[in-house]
Protein backbone atom coordinates (compact mmCIF):
# COMPACT_ATOMS: atom_id res chain seq x y z
CA UNK A 1 0.00 0.00 0.00
CA UNK A 2 2.89 2.38 0.73
CA UNK A 3 4.31 1.90 -2.77
CA UNK A 4 0.87 2.56 -4.27
CA UNK A 5 0.63 5.79 -2.26
CA UNK A 6 4.05 6.88 -3.52
CA UNK A 7 2.98 6.15 -7.08
CA UNK A 8 -0.26 8.13 -6.78
CA UNK A 9 1.56 11.10 -5.24
CA UNK A 10 4.04 11.07 -8.11
CA UNK A 11 1.11 11.03 -10.52
CA UNK A 12 -0.48 13.98 -8.67
CA UNK A 13 2.68 16.06 -8.96
CA UNK A 14 3.10 15.16 -12.63
CA UNK A 15 -0.49 15.88 -13.62
CA UNK A 16 -1.21 19.09 -11.70
CA UNK A 17 2.35 20.39 -11.86
CA UNK A 18 4.46 19.69 -14.93
CA UNK A 19 1.62 18.67 -17.29
CA UNK A 20 -0.64 21.55 -16.28
CA UNK A 21 2.08 24.13 -16.84
CA UNK A 22 2.85 22.68 -20.27
CA UNK A 23 -0.84 22.87 -21.20
CA UNK A 24 -0.97 26.53 -20.11
CA UNK A 25 2.22 27.34 -22.00
CA UNK A 26 0.81 25.79 -25.19
CA UNK A 27 -2.47 27.69 -24.79
CA UNK A 28 -1.32 31.23 -24.03
CA UNK A 29 2.48 31.20 -24.27
CA UNK A 30 2.83 31.48 -20.48
CA UNK A 31 3.28 28.65 -17.95
CA UNK A 32 1.14 30.47 -15.34
CA UNK A 33 3.81 30.10 -12.65
CA UNK A 34 4.17 33.25 -10.56
CA UNK A 35 5.74 31.58 -7.57
CA UNK A 36 9.21 32.63 -6.48
CA UNK A 37 11.28 29.66 -5.32
CA UNK A 38 14.00 31.67 -3.64
CA UNK A 39 13.24 32.45 0.03
CA UNK A 40 12.20 36.10 0.10
CA UNK A 41 10.58 36.36 3.53
CA UNK A 42 7.13 37.17 2.17
CA UNK A 43 4.00 35.70 3.70
CA UNK A 44 3.17 34.05 0.37
CA UNK A 45 6.52 32.26 0.26
CA UNK A 46 6.12 30.92 3.79
CA UNK A 47 2.52 29.86 3.22
CA UNK A 48 3.33 27.90 0.08
CA UNK A 49 6.46 26.42 1.68
CA UNK A 50 4.37 25.27 4.64
CA UNK A 51 1.87 23.64 2.29
CA UNK A 52 4.73 21.96 0.41
CA UNK A 53 6.01 20.45 3.65
CA UNK A 54 2.56 19.02 4.26
CA UNK A 55 2.34 17.59 0.73
CA UNK A 56 5.74 15.89 1.06
CA UNK A 57 4.97 14.45 4.48
CA UNK A 58 1.73 12.90 3.19
CA UNK A 59 3.00 11.78 -0.21
CA UNK A 60 6.60 10.82 0.55
CA UNK A 61 7.35 10.87 4.27
CA UNK A 62 4.45 8.71 5.41
CA UNK A 63 4.89 5.95 2.76
CA UNK A 64 8.66 5.93 3.31
CA UNK A 65 8.16 5.58 7.07
CA UNK A 66 5.69 2.74 6.49
CA UNK A 67 8.21 0.92 4.31
CA UNK A 68 10.78 1.43 7.07
CA UNK A 69 8.48 -0.26 9.59
CA UNK A 70 6.36 2.50 11.14
CA UNK A 71 3.03 0.92 12.07
CA UNK A 72 -0.24 2.57 11.00
CA UNK A 73 -2.78 3.78 13.53
CA UNK A 74 -4.61 0.70 14.69
CA UNK A 75 -8.15 2.06 14.30
CA UNK A 76 -7.51 2.89 10.60
CA UNK A 77 -5.52 -0.19 9.63
CA UNK A 78 -8.28 -1.94 7.69
CA UNK A 79 -8.55 -3.05 4.08
CA UNK A 80 -11.76 -1.07 3.57
CA UNK A 81 -10.05 2.12 4.78
CA UNK A 82 -7.08 1.58 2.46
CA UNK A 83 -9.33 0.80 -0.53
CA UNK A 84 -11.39 3.90 0.18
CA UNK A 85 -8.17 5.92 0.25
CA UNK A 86 -7.15 4.67 -3.19
CA UNK A 87 -10.53 5.57 -4.66
CA UNK A 88 -10.54 9.03 -3.03
CA UNK A 89 -6.97 9.78 -4.18
CA UNK A 90 -7.61 8.74 -7.79
CA UNK A 91 -10.85 10.75 -7.98
CA UNK A 92 -9.12 13.71 -6.29
CA UNK A 93 -6.31 13.80 -8.86
CA UNK A 94 -8.79 13.88 -11.73
CA UNK A 95 -10.96 16.55 -10.09
CA UNK A 96 -7.94 18.71 -9.27
CA UNK A 97 -6.84 18.74 -12.91
CA UNK A 98 -10.39 19.49 -14.03
CA UNK A 99 -10.59 22.42 -11.60
CA UNK A 100 -7.27 23.81 -12.85
CA UNK A 101 -8.40 23.55 -16.47
CA UNK A 102 -11.63 25.31 -15.51
CA UNK A 103 -9.68 28.50 -14.80
CA UNK A 104 -8.52 28.63 -18.43
CA UNK A 105 -6.21 31.56 -19.15
CA UNK A 106 -6.62 32.88 -15.59
CA UNK A 107 -4.84 29.92 -13.95
CA UNK A 108 -1.80 30.97 -11.92
CA UNK A 109 0.47 29.51 -9.27
CA UNK A 110 1.05 32.31 -6.80
CA UNK A 111 0.03 35.96 -6.83
CA UNK A 112 1.45 38.70 -9.02
CA UNK A 113 0.26 42.16 -7.96
CA UNK A 114 0.92 43.56 -11.44
CA UNK A 115 -1.61 41.25 -13.10
CA UNK A 116 -5.37 41.30 -13.24
CA UNK A 117 -6.88 38.11 -14.60
CA UNK A 118 -10.58 37.80 -15.25
CA UNK A 119 -13.01 36.26 -12.80
CA UNK A 120 -14.20 32.70 -13.43
CA UNK A 121 -17.53 31.43 -12.11
CA UNK A 122 -18.41 28.65 -14.56
CA UNK A 123 -17.76 24.90 -14.37
CA UNK A 124 -16.55 23.69 -10.96
CA UNK A 125 -16.36 27.29 -9.70
CA UNK A 126 -20.15 27.44 -9.80
CA UNK A 127 -20.21 24.71 -7.13
CA UNK A 128 -17.21 25.43 -4.90
CA UNK A 129 -15.45 28.75 -4.77
CA UNK A 130 -12.08 27.07 -4.58
CA UNK A 131 -12.29 23.66 -6.23
CA UNK A 132 -8.52 23.47 -6.78
CA UNK A 133 -7.48 23.55 -3.13
CA UNK A 134 -10.57 21.58 -2.14
CA UNK A 135 -9.87 18.68 -4.51
CA UNK A 136 -6.16 18.79 -3.72
CA UNK A 137 -6.93 18.30 -0.04
CA UNK A 138 -9.34 15.53 -1.02
CA UNK A 139 -6.43 13.77 -2.76
CA UNK A 140 -4.18 14.20 0.28
CA UNK A 141 -6.94 12.78 2.47
CA UNK A 142 -7.07 9.70 0.25
CA UNK A 143 -3.31 9.25 0.49
CA UNK A 144 -3.56 9.57 4.28
CA UNK A 145 -6.18 6.80 4.40
CA UNK A 146 -3.87 4.60 2.36
CA UNK A 147 -1.00 5.01 4.82
CA UNK A 148 -2.70 6.17 8.05
CA UNK A 149 0.31 6.74 10.27
CA UNK A 150 1.11 9.80 12.43
CA UNK A 151 3.36 11.33 9.75
CA UNK A 152 0.54 11.33 7.17
CA UNK A 153 -1.93 12.90 9.60
CA UNK A 154 0.58 15.57 10.64
CA UNK A 155 1.32 16.32 6.99
CA UNK A 156 -2.36 16.68 6.16
CA UNK A 157 -2.84 19.16 9.01
CA UNK A 158 0.25 21.14 7.96
CA UNK A 159 -0.98 21.26 4.34
CA UNK A 160 -4.35 22.58 5.50
CA UNK A 161 -2.63 25.26 7.59
CA UNK A 162 -0.43 26.37 4.67
CA UNK A 163 -3.36 26.50 2.26
CA UNK A 164 -5.49 28.48 4.70
CA UNK A 165 -2.66 30.97 5.23
CA UNK A 166 -2.11 31.41 1.49
CA UNK A 167 -5.81 31.80 0.80
CA UNK A 168 -6.92 34.05 3.63
CA UNK A 169 -3.85 36.25 4.03
CA UNK A 170 -2.52 36.44 0.45
CA UNK A 171 -5.05 35.57 -2.25
CA UNK A 172 -8.31 36.83 -0.72
CA UNK A 173 -6.82 40.27 0.10
CA UNK A 174 -5.49 40.44 -3.47
CA UNK A 175 -8.93 39.63 -4.95
CA UNK A 176 -10.60 42.22 -2.72
CA UNK A 177 -8.14 44.87 -3.92
CA UNK A 178 -8.64 44.01 -7.58
CA UNK A 179 -12.26 42.87 -7.87
CA UNK A 180 -13.94 44.14 -4.71
CA UNK A 181 -15.25 42.41 -1.60
CA UNK A 182 -17.81 40.29 -3.47
CA UNK A 183 -14.95 38.38 -5.10
CA UNK A 184 -14.19 36.62 -1.81
CA UNK A 185 -17.62 35.83 -0.36
CA UNK A 186 -18.82 33.50 1.01
CA UNK A 187 -15.69 32.23 2.87
CA UNK A 188 -15.43 28.63 1.67
CA UNK A 189 -11.79 27.68 1.17
CA UNK A 190 -10.81 31.10 -0.09
CA UNK A 191 -9.84 32.39 -3.48
CA UNK A 192 -8.24 29.91 -5.82
CA UNK A 193 -5.13 30.52 -7.85
CA UNK A 194 -5.80 33.83 -9.45
CA UNK A 195 -9.16 34.35 -11.00
CA UNK A 196 -11.70 32.48 -8.89
CA UNK A 197 -14.86 34.16 -7.69
CA UNK A 198 -17.95 33.65 -5.62
CA UNK A 199 -20.62 31.60 -7.41
CA UNK A 200 -23.25 34.29 -7.10
CA UNK A 201 -21.25 36.75 -9.22
CA UNK A 202 -22.00 37.25 -12.89
CA UNK A 203 -19.37 35.40 -14.96
CA UNK A 204 -16.80 37.64 -16.61
CA UNK A 205 -15.12 34.82 -18.53
CA UNK A 206 -16.72 31.87 -20.25
CA UNK A 207 -15.68 28.35 -19.25
CA UNK A 208 -12.56 27.43 -21.19
CA UNK A 209 -13.62 24.87 -23.82
CA UNK A 210 -12.15 25.81 -27.18
CA UNK A 211 -10.99 29.41 -26.69
CA UNK A 212 -10.18 31.52 -29.73
CA UNK A 213 -6.79 33.10 -28.95
CA UNK A 214 -5.09 35.45 -31.41
CA UNK A 215 -1.30 35.78 -31.39
CA UNK A 216 -0.11 39.23 -32.44
CA UNK A 217 3.05 41.32 -32.22
CA UNK A 218 2.59 44.23 -29.82
CA UNK A 219 4.38 46.61 -27.49
CA UNK A 220 3.23 46.24 -23.89
CA UNK A 221 3.81 48.84 -21.19
CA UNK A 222 2.94 49.22 -17.54
CA UNK A 223 2.96 52.73 -16.11
CA UNK A 224 2.53 53.46 -12.42
CA UNK A 225 3.18 56.16 -9.85
CA UNK A 226 6.58 56.08 -8.14
CA UNK A 227 6.17 56.23 -4.37
CA UNK A 228 2.45 55.41 -4.42
CA UNK A 229 2.60 53.11 -1.37
CA UNK A 230 4.35 55.77 0.72
CA UNK A 231 1.84 58.38 -0.41
CA UNK A 232 -1.04 56.10 0.63
CA UNK A 233 0.45 55.71 4.09
CA UNK A 234 1.21 59.40 4.57
CA UNK A 235 -1.77 61.08 2.88
CA UNK A 236 -4.43 58.36 3.08
CA UNK A 237 -6.36 56.13 0.70
CA UNK A 238 -8.66 58.86 -0.63
CA UNK A 239 -5.82 61.10 -1.80
CA UNK A 240 -3.99 58.17 -3.34
CA UNK A 241 -7.12 56.92 -5.12
CA UNK A 242 -7.65 60.35 -6.64
CA UNK A 243 -4.13 60.32 -8.09
CA UNK A 244 -4.64 56.81 -9.52
CA UNK A 245 -7.88 57.90 -11.17
CA UNK A 246 -6.19 61.02 -12.53
CA UNK A 247 -3.39 58.91 -14.02
CA UNK A 248 -5.94 56.78 -15.88
CA UNK A 249 -7.59 59.94 -17.26
CA UNK A 250 -4.25 61.41 -18.37
CA UNK A 251 -3.22 58.13 -19.98
CA UNK A 252 -6.47 57.97 -21.93
CA UNK A 253 -5.96 61.52 -23.15
CA UNK A 254 -2.35 60.84 -24.20
CA UNK A 255 -3.10 57.83 -26.41
CA UNK A 256 -1.59 58.10 -29.87
CA UNK A 257 -2.95 56.25 -32.95
CA UNK A 258 -2.34 52.53 -32.59
CA UNK A 259 -2.11 52.65 -28.77
CA UNK A 260 -4.76 51.22 -26.44
CA UNK A 261 -5.40 51.47 -22.71
CA UNK A 262 -6.04 47.82 -21.81
CA UNK A 263 -6.88 48.18 -18.12
CA UNK A 264 -6.05 49.82 -14.82
CA UNK A 265 -4.48 47.85 -11.96
CA UNK A 266 -4.45 49.83 -8.72
CA UNK A 267 -2.19 52.83 -9.37
CA UNK A 268 -0.97 51.38 -12.69
CA UNK A 269 -2.24 51.46 -16.26
CA UNK A 270 -1.48 48.83 -18.87
CA UNK A 271 -1.06 49.98 -22.47
CA UNK A 272 -0.47 48.14 -25.73
CA UNK A 273 0.65 49.53 -29.08
CA UNK A 274 1.28 48.17 -32.54
CA UNK A 275 4.86 49.47 -32.57
CA UNK A 276 7.48 50.68 -30.05
CA UNK A 277 7.51 54.10 -31.74
CA UNK A 278 3.80 54.60 -31.06
CA UNK A 279 4.24 53.59 -27.43
CA UNK A 280 7.20 55.92 -26.92
CA UNK A 281 5.21 58.83 -28.36
CA UNK A 282 2.32 58.11 -25.99
CA UNK A 283 4.50 57.79 -22.89
CA UNK A 284 6.43 60.93 -23.76
CA UNK A 285 3.18 62.86 -24.05
CA UNK A 286 1.85 61.32 -20.84
CA UNK A 287 5.04 62.13 -18.93
CA UNK A 288 4.91 65.72 -20.18
CA UNK A 289 1.35 66.09 -18.92
CA UNK A 290 2.22 64.57 -15.53
CA UNK A 291 5.31 66.79 -15.20
CA UNK A 292 3.04 69.83 -15.39
CA UNK A 293 0.60 68.54 -12.76
CA UNK A 294 0.85 70.19 -9.35
CA UNK A 295 0.54 67.69 -6.48
CA UNK A 296 1.30 64.59 -8.55
CA UNK A 297 3.75 61.72 -8.29
CA UNK A 298 6.42 60.97 -10.87
CA UNK A 299 5.80 58.20 -13.36
CA UNK A 300 7.80 55.04 -13.94
CA UNK A 301 7.29 52.46 -16.66
CA UNK A 302 8.35 49.12 -18.09
CA UNK A 303 8.13 48.50 -21.85
CA UNK A 304 8.71 45.40 -23.99
CA UNK A 305 7.80 44.31 -27.52
CA UNK A 306 7.02 40.80 -28.71
CA UNK A 307 4.25 38.25 -29.32
CA UNK A 308 1.17 38.46 -27.09
CA UNK A 309 -2.04 36.47 -26.84
CA UNK A 310 -5.10 38.68 -27.38
CA UNK A 311 -8.52 37.73 -26.12
CA UNK A 312 -11.57 39.78 -25.26
CA UNK A 313 -9.74 43.10 -25.14
CA UNK A 314 -7.02 41.77 -22.81
CA UNK A 315 -3.54 40.46 -23.59
CA UNK A 316 -1.47 37.70 -22.00
CA UNK A 317 1.88 36.03 -22.38
CA UNK A 318 5.59 36.26 -21.77
CA UNK A 319 5.92 39.71 -23.33
CA UNK A 320 3.34 41.11 -20.91
CA UNK A 321 5.05 39.43 -17.95
CA UNK A 322 8.42 40.95 -18.84
CA UNK A 323 6.94 44.45 -19.14
CA UNK A 324 5.31 44.04 -15.74
CA UNK A 325 8.47 42.74 -14.06
CA UNK A 326 10.82 45.44 -15.33
CA UNK A 327 8.49 48.25 -14.24
CA UNK A 328 9.56 47.63 -10.64
CA UNK A 329 13.18 48.34 -11.64
CA UNK A 330 12.43 51.83 -12.97
CA UNK A 331 13.20 54.93 -10.97
CA UNK A 332 10.96 57.97 -10.72
CA UNK A 333 10.62 59.69 -14.07
CA UNK A 334 12.23 56.78 -15.95
CA UNK A 335 11.28 53.71 -17.95
CA UNK A 336 13.13 50.40 -18.05
CA UNK A 337 13.04 49.03 -21.59
CA UNK A 338 14.21 46.01 -23.57
CA UNK A 339 16.34 45.89 -26.72
CA UNK A 340 13.48 46.34 -29.25
CA UNK A 341 12.32 49.47 -27.43
CA UNK A 342 15.86 50.77 -27.02
CA UNK A 343 16.43 50.42 -30.77
CA UNK A 344 13.34 52.51 -31.52
CA UNK A 345 14.31 55.12 -28.92
CA UNK A 346 17.85 55.37 -30.31
CA UNK A 347 16.48 56.04 -33.79
CA UNK A 348 14.69 59.02 -32.26
CA UNK A 349 17.92 60.32 -30.77
CA UNK A 350 17.06 59.33 -27.18
CA UNK A 351 19.66 58.11 -24.72
CA UNK A 352 19.13 54.53 -23.48
CA UNK A 353 21.97 53.54 -21.09
CA UNK A 354 22.31 49.78 -20.61
CA UNK A 355 21.83 48.38 -17.09
CA UNK A 356 22.74 44.76 -17.79
CA UNK A 357 20.41 41.79 -17.31
CA UNK A 358 19.27 41.83 -13.66
CA UNK A 359 17.31 38.79 -12.38
CA UNK A 360 13.54 38.99 -12.84
CA UNK A 361 11.07 37.04 -10.74
CA UNK A 362 9.73 33.90 -12.47
CA UNK A 363 11.69 34.70 -15.66
CA UNK A 364 14.71 32.44 -16.09
CA UNK A 365 16.15 33.81 -19.36
CA UNK A 366 18.49 36.83 -18.88
CA UNK A 367 17.06 39.90 -20.63
CA UNK A 368 19.31 42.89 -21.42
CA UNK A 369 17.70 46.08 -20.18
CA UNK A 370 18.11 49.83 -20.66
CA UNK A 371 16.81 52.97 -18.97
CA UNK A 372 15.07 55.88 -20.61
CA UNK A 373 14.37 59.27 -19.04
CA UNK A 374 10.71 60.10 -19.65
CA UNK A 375 10.85 63.82 -18.86
CA UNK A 376 12.42 66.41 -16.59
CA UNK A 377 10.41 67.21 -13.47
CA UNK A 378 9.12 70.77 -13.47
CA UNK A 379 8.41 70.99 -9.75
CA UNK A 380 10.40 70.00 -6.65
CA UNK A 381 9.36 66.92 -4.73
CA UNK A 382 7.82 66.77 -1.26
CA UNK A 383 10.54 64.69 0.47
CA UNK A 384 8.01 62.97 2.74
CA UNK A 385 5.21 61.76 0.45
CA UNK A 386 6.93 62.20 -2.93
CA UNK A 387 4.40 64.56 -4.53
CA UNK A 388 5.63 67.12 -7.02
CA UNK A 389 4.77 70.52 -5.53
CA UNK A 390 4.57 73.93 -7.17
CA UNK A 391 6.42 76.24 -4.76
CA UNK A 392 3.83 78.94 -5.40
CA UNK A 393 0.99 76.74 -4.13
CA UNK A 394 2.88 74.69 -1.52
CA UNK A 395 1.16 74.40 1.87
CA UNK A 396 4.46 74.68 3.75
CA UNK A 397 8.17 75.34 3.29
CA UNK A 398 11.21 74.51 5.39
CA UNK A 399 14.86 75.48 5.12
CA UNK A 400 17.38 72.68 5.70
CA UNK A 401 21.02 72.24 4.65
CA UNK A 402 20.99 75.51 2.69
CA UNK A 403 18.08 74.37 0.60
CA UNK A 404 14.36 75.11 0.49
CA UNK A 405 11.98 72.17 0.83
CA UNK A 406 8.31 72.41 -0.14
CA UNK A 407 5.44 70.28 1.18
CA UNK A 408 1.94 69.32 0.11
CA UNK A 409 0.61 69.64 3.68
CA UNK A 410 1.55 70.79 7.16
CA UNK A 411 1.55 67.13 8.25
CA UNK A 412 4.36 66.30 5.82
CA UNK A 413 6.23 69.42 6.91
CA UNK A 414 5.90 68.41 10.57
CA UNK A 415 7.23 64.90 9.87
CA UNK A 416 10.16 66.41 7.98
CA UNK A 417 10.96 68.85 10.79
CA UNK A 418 10.99 66.03 13.35
CA UNK A 419 13.62 63.91 11.55
CA UNK A 420 14.86 65.72 8.41
CA UNK A 421 17.81 63.39 7.87
CA UNK A 422 15.38 60.52 7.33
CA UNK A 423 14.04 62.19 4.21
CA UNK A 424 17.17 63.82 2.82
CA UNK A 425 20.01 61.34 3.38
CA UNK A 426 19.23 59.33 0.20
CA UNK A 427 17.31 61.94 -1.78
CA UNK A 428 19.21 63.10 -4.89
CA UNK A 429 18.99 66.72 -5.95
CA UNK A 430 18.48 66.97 -9.70
CA UNK A 431 18.84 70.05 -11.82
CA UNK A 432 15.12 70.05 -12.46
CA UNK A 433 14.43 70.32 -8.72
CA UNK A 434 16.61 73.40 -8.12
CA UNK A 435 14.38 76.42 -8.17
CA UNK A 436 15.71 79.78 -9.37
CA UNK A 437 16.34 82.33 -6.63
Amino acid sequence: MALTALGLFAMLMLVIGACRRRIQLARIGDSGNRRGWRPDGTLEWWALALADVGYLLVGVGAPAAALAGLAPLRFADHLLVHATGIAVAVVGIGLTLQAQLGLGASWRIGVDETERTELVTGGPFAIVRNPIFTTLLLTLTGLTLMVPNPIAIAGLLIAIAGIQLQVREVEEPYLRRVHGHTATTPPEWGASYRGSAAPEMRPMMLPDTTPDFDTVEATAAFVDLAGYSILTEICGDHEAAQLAARLADLAQAALQPGVRLVKTIGDAVMLTADTPTQMLATLTDLAEQVAGEDGFLALRAGIHHGPVIARGGDVFGHTVNIAARITALAGAGHAVITDPIAAAATRQGLSTPAIGAPPLRSITTPIPLHTLALTEARYPRDPVCGMRINPETARARRRYQDRDWWFCSTDCAHQFTTTPSTYTSTLPVTASERQPT
